[in-house]
């Protein structure tokens, strides 16, 4: 057998006889319609649904965890506009418009943001269905569109912050 089948075409060619009398034999049979009412009432007893006291300890957790994830954006968003030293100024301001009241997310450590000396401003249009790709929310109405993205750039041409900038802005 060995000898004969030794190329992927030739055992194919051996074993498809046997595949479509195995699919003819099986095609035959068909579960009875009470075995899967009985497997699926078989499950509902095995798991069912947590009491209503225990439901509220996991939606603690939830809440808690999304708060904690606001104050972790908002610590870095104020850490970020207190970092308004000159070397945060672009190379250029006649290029790009200066928008202070915007802040910059940090994407690493606000030490090594600061200890940056050249610095540039890249903006980008990013379509909204790679924000939402990425698990940023987006209106059903905007999935269409594309928000302006700045993007803060060292000078090894790492990304350090970015931010999003509104329509009226622009």
């Amino acid at each position: 057998m060995q000898n004969q089948a030794n190329s992927p075409e030739k055992i194919d060619a051996i074993l498809k006889p046997h595949m479509q009398a195995l699919r003819q034999g099986l095609a035959q049979m068909q579960t009875p319609a009470h075995v899967e009412q009985a497997l699926l009432a078989r499950f509902a007893q095995q798991h069912r649904p947590l009491p209503w006291f225990k439901r509220i300890g996991d939606m603690y957790w939830q809440w808690a965890s999304a708060v904690a994830v606001a104050v972790l954006v908002m610590s870095v968003s104020v850490q970020t506009s207190r970092l308004g030293h000159p070397m945060w100024m672009p190379s250029s301001v006649e290029t790009v418009a200066v928008r202070e009241d915007i802040p910059f997310i940090a994407l690493g450590s606000g030490e090594e943001i600061a200890m940056q000396e050249n610095m540039r401003i890249v903006q980008a249009e990013v379509p909204h269905t790679m924000l939402a790709s990425m698990g940023i929310s987006v209106g059903a109405d905007q999935v269409g569109g594309s928000s302006t993205a700045e993007m803060l750039y060292g000078a090894n041409d790492q990304p350090l912050a970015v931010r999003f900038v509104p329509s009226s802005s622009k």
